[in-house]
């Protein structure tokens, strides 16, 4: 099996040891949990990680030229491989290679231009027929598996991911962790999640891109859930100063009127 990024030929000789001998032992938790960053120290061994219902997230600082390689491998429960997304950080260009998915054996390049920055976070997920990988919040390679991969990799793809393994292969990834799932309160910041603003609020479970303001005249504090958080400081001191639980000198100082 051979995978050429640029000028650098790598032959993996698959056929020379058995399926299990390379990725045969399972180590890590559930997915479920994983929302703290872990360092990546163990190679060659699955991972109990499900990518239908949780986006994974990668840290890398490796810079282009590099020749460093993060490269995941997926599986099924019971250890059977579905595919392997290699991304070089190759001599000019950041190149990936998704195993099965194109006639020809080469790397190819990225829909978009990975962020310039070399800490960079990635983010792949298994969505329906579609694998997706995005790098500080650009969307970086959508792909449908079910329809651009070949033969039995095709096949394979439409099983369910639910362990994932790293190759040592001058290896990139420095950090994993199961991608934070943003609700009420919070928006979807880049690759992580964030309080909503002053004078915003969220009241949606699902992920969004930025919080709604508040109406017109109302104000909220970080964080806010729902419309009902939004309120009318003057209105809101009013409250506060007739509630029967304010000690009576603070009703009577300035800063209650």
């Amino acid at each position: 099996y051979t995978i050429k990024f640029e000028d650098e030929m790598i032959v993996f000789f698959f056929l020379l040891l058995p399926y299990h001998g390379m990725f045969s032992g399972v180590s890590g938790d559930q997915s479920t949990g994983l929302e703290t960053w872990i360092p990546v120290t163990t190679f060659d061994q699955q991972i109990s990680f499900d990518l239908e219902t949780t986006k994974l997230q990668i840290k890398t600082s490796a810079s282009i030229g590099s020749n460093l390689y993060l490269w995941v491998k997926f599986y099924t429960e019971t250890g059977d491989e579905v595919g392997t997304l290699a991304i070089c950080f190759c001599a000019s260009e950041i190149q990936y290679r998704l195993n099965g998915c194109y006639d020809e054996p080469y790397g190819r390049f990225l829909r978009a231009t990975p962020p310039a920055e070399e800490d960079k976070v990635w983010t792949m997920w298994k969505e329906e027929s579609f694998f997706s990988v995005s790098c500080n919040g650009v969307l970086l390679l959508r792909v449908d598996v079910y329809n651009r991969c070949n033969g039995v990799k095709k096949a394979n793809w439409k099983n369910e991911i639910k362990k994932i393994a790293f190759y040592k292969l001058k290896p990139a990834a420095e950090e994993y962790r199961a991608k934070p799932v943003c609700g009420a309160g919070e928006y979807l910041s880049g690759e992580d999640c964030a309080e909503c603003p002053e004078n915003t609020y969220n009241d949606q479970e699902e992920e969004v891109t930025e919080c709604a303001k508040c109406p017109e005249g109302l104000e909220s504090a970080e964080g806010a859930t729902s419309v009902a958080a939004c309120y009318d400081l003057g209105d809101n001191l009013n409250l506060v100063k007739n509630s029967p639980e304010v000690d009576a000198s603070w009703k009577d100082s300035d800063t209650a009127t």
